[in-house]
């Protein structure tokens, strides 16, 4: 759901679904529909991930906001099913940074924004707030969407990015709390 692709479908008509994206660097993703005849059925859910901010996150149809509840780690019944060429629909998916423990060690996080595993640069992982304002300890950067300044227990700061921009760089992916 969140690289660009296309879905070509031949069943008694052809539908085909182009959706455009830059996730993650965009949050929204859009969806376009090409049809072989005037008006076709078709139900469409979308997933709702686990990591999606509900309150900020909307769909759009044919430039009209929906009034659908996006509960995460679901699937959305979208409210259309006839459609048509050019029909387009916008997803939004907004995204917060989060801490996950590690499974057999609560004392010991990884830092992700939406399902983006951020890697700190720093030779060793620096222990982290234990309270429960350490996302707020962790600020965006001005020159990147998805780079972050967190700033440890000793006050010292470095850099989070996507794990899967760091190259030749010294990280770590786990964190101490406390």
């Amino acid at each position: 759901m969140f690289v660009a692709s296309e879905l070509n479908w031949y069943a008694q008509e052809h539908v085909l679904i182009r959706q455009m994206t830059a996730f993650p660097r965009e949050t929204t993703t859009i969806f376009t529909l090409t049809t072989s005849i005037d008006v076709v059925t078709l139900n469409i859910y979308l997933r709702v991930p686990s990591w999606i901010v509900s309150a900020e996150s909307w769909i759009e149809i044919n430039n009209i906001r929906q009034h659908i509840e996006l509960i995460p780690s679901t699937y959305v019944l979208l409210p259309i099913n006839q459609w048509k060429t050019n029909d387009r629909i916008i997803y939004n998916m907004a995204m917060r940074l989060h801490a996950e423990p590690i499974n057999d060690n609560p004392n010991l996080v990884s830092i992700l924004f939406g399902p983006i595993v951020l890697g700190g640069l720093t030779a060793k992982a620096k222990p982290l707030p234990r309270d429960m304002n350490l996302i707020e300890q962790i600020y965006t950067t001005i020159q990147e969407p998805i780079q972050f300044e967190a700033t440890a227990v000793d006050n010292s700061t470095f850099r989070l990015l996507p794990l899967y921009e760091i190259v030749n760089q010294t990280y770590t992916v786990y964190f101490p709390v406390g």
